[in-house]
């Protein structure tokens, strides 16, 4: 009788167990989906970023010798991911080089 009472209460906690097991790979799944979302994020902010100082240090030189026109070519070919801001330069007093914007896509 000590053995059927053993297996009674076993059988009474298969449900409690599986929806625990349940509840623990439904929270395992977020979290891993969460840190996935996050990671991308950050491999997005890390690309602009690269982007931003690879213009800025291609465009400074061209700004600095009034070359509009290398840097219109510079800033033109910078808008690699169509999600991205049109890139403006600015000159070395602050004031927006109008001549020097990206074109819309």
């Amino acid at each position: 009788m000590a053995a059927g009472g053993f297996l009674d209460r076993v059988w009474r906690l298969g449900p409690l167990i599986a929806g625990a097991t349940a509840v623990l790979l439904l929270v395992t799944g977020v979290l891993i989906v969460y840190s996935g979302e996050e990671s991308y994020r950050r491999e997005k902010i890390d690309e602009v970023e690269v982007e931003a100082r690879i213009l800025a240090s291609t465009v400074i030189a061209a700004l600095t010798f009034d070359d509009r026109n290398a840097a219109q070519t510079y800033v033109g070919r910078s808008t690699s991911t169509p999600r991205s801001r049109r890139p403006r330069s600015m000159t070395r007093m602050g004031s927006l080089s109008q001549s020097i914007v990206a074109p819309r896509r």
